[in-house]
Formats: structure tokens, C-alpha cells, sequence
């Protein structure tokens, strides 16, 4: 609070801001600093994916180095991205994120209980089912994450960072 009651000002950097303050850094000071960002392809419809995809350019012209992927869980999206990437001379590597499923994540997921991260309703069904089995379907939620990751590597994205979930953590909306 200010001397006058109200409320102070704050200062908020987005991730841009931020990028060119690293660049400036490592130019000025020699700070060191390998500036890396996140990209959410698992937009639906043109006007979700054509700012995100505006911003991974600017993104990449202000100073970033890699890219890291939001959680999401469909081929096409993670080709359209690289396709964009090339189209627009993005060369930096990229790197997909890959998350080992749950049921109970599924449904976290669907309800939008952690923020960016969608999952279709034929995934959930299946997700449901087989969590419904003797091994709670960490057969088949293991499986799926291994396919994941080398579709993103058949694609050309240069690796993967995963997550598996945990009953309590997939409530939370968080991972370990």
C-alpha cells in the first residue's frame, strides 16, 4: 500500500521483456545466460494459434535459443509447429514436452484444471479405461508417453523433457 492508501505499482515482465533483458545481460555484462522459451501448440482454432505463433517469432528475434513445448498430446500440432518454424527460419532447436498420463490427470486435464493444457474427449475415454485395469493403465500410459516421444523425434524436434503424474499430484494440477 501506498502512503495514500491505495495500491502500490507493480512492475510485470513478460516473457519477451524478459528475453531482452537476458540478451542485454549476456551482451553487456557477460552474464552467461542460454535464454530459452515456451511455446503452447495445442491451439484449436486459428485465433489461439496465430498469436502464439506471432509470439514464438518475436520470442526468437529478441533472443531465444530453444524452444520448449506446453504438455499436449497431438501429432499434428507439434508437425504444424516445426513446419512454422521452418517457414519462418526459426532455427533453434526444439524441444517437446511429454507427460505420462494418468487417469486421474486425464481427467485434471479435460476440466482445464492446470492452465494451457487441453486433452480431447476420445483420449480421456480411453484414459479412463484403461486406468479402469488391473495396472491402473500404467502399461498403456507408459506406452503412449514412449510413442510421444519418438514422434517428436521422427517430426525433427531435437529432444523431450517428461513428467509422469501421480494420483495426487494430477489433483493438484502440478507434476513432479
Amino acid at each position: 500500500m501506498s502512503a495514500g492508501g491505495g495500491p502500490t505499482p507493480a512492475f510485470d515482465i513478460d516473457s519477451v521483456g524478459l528475453l531482452a533483458m537476458i540478451r542485454w545481460m549476456n551482451d553487456a555484462h557477460g552474464a552467461g545466460f542460454l535464454p530459452g522459451a515456451v511455446v503452447n501448440p495445442y491451439k484449436w482454432t486459428e485465433g489461439e494459434s496465430v498469436p502464439q505463433y506471432h509470439k514464438l517469432a518475436l520470442k526468437f528475434r529478441t533472443g531465444a535459443r530453444f524452444i520448449v513445448t506446453q504438455i499436449g498430446f497431438d501429432a499434428r500440432k507439434a508437425d504444424e509447429l516445426l513446419c512454422y518454424a521452418r517457414a519462418n527460419s526459426i532455427g533453434v532447436p526444439f524441444i517437446g514436452s511429454v507427460f505420462v498420463l494418468s487417469g486421474p490427470a486425464a481427467r485434471a486435464f479435460k476440466r482445464e484444471a492446470v492452465p494451457g493444457v487441453t486433452i480431447l474427449d476420445g483420449l480421456l475415454e480411453r484414459s479412463e479405461r484403461e486406468a479402469s485395469g488391473p495396472d491402473r493403465g500404467r502399461a498403456f500410459f507408459a506406452e503412449l508417453a514412449a510413442r510421444q516421444i519418438a514422434i517428436l523425434r521422427g517430426l525433427g524436434y531435437r529432444g523431450s523433457t517428461s513428467r509422469a503424474s501421480s494420483p495426487s499430484t494430477a489433483s493438484s494440477g502440478s507434476s513432479r
